[in-house]
């Protein structure tokens, strides 16, 4: 119960602030309303409490963040203007009353760097400091968990009353400080509104519009949930996703689009200005920097056609399809029909052209979203596709091809024709031929069914990586191949949709054989043709997936465990099953392995196995375990940023290393918690 004292107390500050007051005037009344934030809240007592302390900037962001707490949490204020650190210091003890408050979400600061007629701050910066400890033993004793604000920032121009743009930076330096010593969480919304000032602060002003208000609001929630163990992975997809379309577009060079940045500085959501620092396992000449990359973004397009789904909003859904209309319509080559997408290409946003010194065509993943692009952009799809037989199969007769082909010309290799990039090739002629009925495409599917099919070792039947390493299989390319050809057998006539149903069971034939131990070492990454052991004859390389690490050439035991479920869907055998599980039955114990590079995509793979080996079997370990990995995904790569991390030792954000899976997994994770009948209509794309 509170002291009946107290309430009387606080009922005559509410009176004297919240109510309405009328003043009356030779005009005649006037009707003086409070701000509604003001208003005490009735608790529903089965809610934690959570207490706001802050000046105007914390009013702004009061009645958006009760409303995200809804039916979380009792979202109470103090029932002013905080003002500086003396006005807590006089009455803190008001402002508790005697209740007891699970969280706490504080600020002091703008008011603090006041410059008053003296020339002087209000609260001299060793003052702040001094005042600031205080307050910080005060809110201790409450016992509840306590997160600081950082005070925003301070604009350029003439105000009132009057502030000096840096001030606020030295004051957050010594809070930062403070609370660094004291382990209290910090919300640093100074860095989250910095970058986006211009949109949400109003001009010449230290207060923010109502949008800007809102988008506060949201980081304050996620900080207050996180603290009330509640991870919201709705919010924070979404935040990823409004970033990127707010922040991540094409406004570079002389002409703008709505194509997403495959990299982008977190702190300024700006391209990096020069080449981000190297990633272990990533290529140089494979990172797209500059410009964008769909193949890159692949997981973010399935992720904003699910937020569309889910919110019912159609900003997502239309983001995506403007930057694939986009690029489908203005990026693909005059010559060789291919789009600058991929392994290597990209599209430089300063010059409007194909990154400069790349010409190299591959494919980076499946792509899986031809439906909408069809829709899109139908013609560029249809050239695409027989540009992919023109320009990347250099032996029409046979077949032989080259993963690599010349973006600017006509120029197809031979002898490195990887089945994964075949089954990608098949599918894409699949695809042309349900919407074309041009039986071309069925001649080209052919061709590579009876060129891979020929390949195949007389001895196991396995299909060598290339023709220059033929004892070299690479097991989980051979798989890819086989979930392609069973896919694609639907989109074609009976006749052509045999051959390649019989070239998948072959394969799996061959599969099924390798001695896997998703268990202990994971999957076959290298295996001899001639005897389907574990081995490499392209020199050093990792034999076997790995429980965390991924990177070139190299695959975590999730992503070949889900590829294993793909062709289980497919065909129903319970050999793939017992594979997927026994990766699933690994993830159970293992934690992200921190001292390595991990990449935000490895724990993607991690809550993808981890949520679908829920819906497999009905046992709740496993979405328990998904839910943790996500927990620590969040942590890890998104922190004070509403982009992840390239890594968890890089500050940036680039596609390649997969944000956008695991951005995609988190809300398919969401899902799962929250609408278990939903159908995001996700395929799986990592490999």
């Amino acid at each position: 119960m509170k002291n009946p004292t107290k309430r009387i107390r606080m009922a005559i500050v509410l009176l004297l602030s919240a109510f309405c007051i009328l003043q009356v005037s030779a005009q005649g009344t006037t009707e003086t309303k409070v701000n509604p934030a003001f208003v005490e809240i009735e608790d529903n007592p089965s809610l934690p409490r959570v207490l706001l302390i802050g000046d105007s900037i914390s009013i702004g962001y009061t009645l958006p963040v009760r409303k995200q707490l809804e039916g979380i949490a009792n979202v109470h204020r103090i029932p002013e203007n905080g003002g500086p650190t003396l006005n807590g210091l006089e009455k803190m003890e008001q402002w508790l009353g005697n209740g007891c408050w699970d969280v706490i979400h504080f600020n002091w600061g703008l008011h603090d760097i006041k410059i008053m007629e003296s020339g002087k701050h209000q609260v001299p910066i060793e003052d702040y400091e001094k005042n600031l400890r205080q307050l910080v033993e005060i809110l201790k004793k409450t016992g509840a968990r306590l997160i600081w604000a950082s005070t925003t920032p301070v604009p350029e121009g003439v105000l009132s009353p009057l502030r000096n743009p840096g001030d606020e930076v030295r004051y957050n330096s010594i809070a930062g400080k403070i609370m660094e010593e004291n382990w209290i969480a910090i919300d640093d919304l100074y860095s989250f509104a910095l970058p986006r000032l211009s949109k949400i602060q109003r001009p010449a002003n230290v207060h923010f519009t109502d949008e800007g208000s809102d988008l506060l609001a949201e980081k304050v929630s996620l900080h207050i949930k996180k603290a009330l163990g509640i991870t919201d992975y709705l919010a924070v997809v979404r935040g990823y996703a409004d970033t990127m379309i707010e922040y991540g577009r094409d406004d570079y060079g002389e002409v703008h689009s709505p194509l997403f940045a495959a990299a982008l500085d977190r702190k300024t959501l700006r391209l990096p200005q020069e080449q981000p620092a190297s990633i272990t396992g990533i290529r140089e000449h494979d990172r797209t920097w500059t410009g964008a990359n769909p193949m890159h973004d692949l997981n973010l397009y399935q992720a904003l056609y699910g937020l569309t789904k889910i919110t019912g909003e159609p900003k997502y859904a239309k983001a995506a399809d403007d930057s694939l209309q986009y690029f489908f319509n203005h990026c693909q080559s005059a010559t060789s029909c291919f789009f600058a997408w991929g392994e290597h290409l990209g599209w430089d946003f300063h010059t409007e052209k194909p990154l400069a010194g790349r010409d190299s065509h591959e494919f980076y993943r499946p792509w899986v979203l031809w439906k909408h692009c069809y829709e899109l952009a139908p013609e560029p799809c249809k050239e695409f596709a027989t540009g992919l037989w023109e320009n990347q199969i250099g032996d029409h007769e046979t077949g032989n091809f080259s993963r690599h082909a010349s973006y600017h010309s006509h120029k197809a290799g031979l002898n490195a024709e990887f089945p994964r990039h075949g089954g990608f090739y098949i599918a894409t002629w699949a695809e042309a031929y349900q919407r074309t009925g041009n039986e071309d495409y069925l001649r080209h599917i052919e061709k590579l069914v009876n060129y891979f099919d020929s390949r195949r070792n007389p001895k196991t039947g396995a299909i060598p990586s290339q023709s220059s390493a033929p004892e070299q299989v690479w097991p989980t390319s051979n798989l890819s191949l086989a979930v392609d050809l069973w896919d694609s057998a639907e989109k074609v006539p009976a006749e052509t949709a045999k051959k390649m149903r019989a070239c998948a069971m072959r394969t799996d034939e061959v599969f099924l054989k390798i001695p896997q131990a998703p268990q202990t070492k994971g999957f076959f990454i290298f295996a001899l043709a001639s005897t389907l052991q574990a081995g490499s004859v392209v020199g050093d390389k990792e034999i076997h997936s790995r429980i965390w690490a991924t990177g070139y050439g190299q695959e975590t035991h999730a992503q070949t465990a889900m590829l294993c479920l793909l062709r289980y869907r497919q065909i129903k055998n319970e050999k793939y099953r017992d594979l997927f599980m026994g990766a699933a039955e690994q993830y159970l114990t293992s934690e992200p392995d921190r001292s390595i590079t991990l990449y935000p995509g490895a724990l993607g793979d991690a809550i993808a196995l981890m949520v679908n080996a829920y819906r497999l079997t009905g046992e709740k370990k496993y979405l328990d375990r998904a839910d943790f990995f996500g927990k620590q995904a969040v942590e890890i790569f998104f922190g004070e940023y509403s982009l992840p991390a390239a890594s968890s030792e890089h500050d940036h954000y680039e596609a390649i290393t997969r944000g956008d899976t695991l951005a995609r997994e988190l809300l398919e994770l969401w899902a799962v918690q929250n609408q278990p009948d939903l159908d995001l209509g996700f395929v799986w794309a990592e490999r």
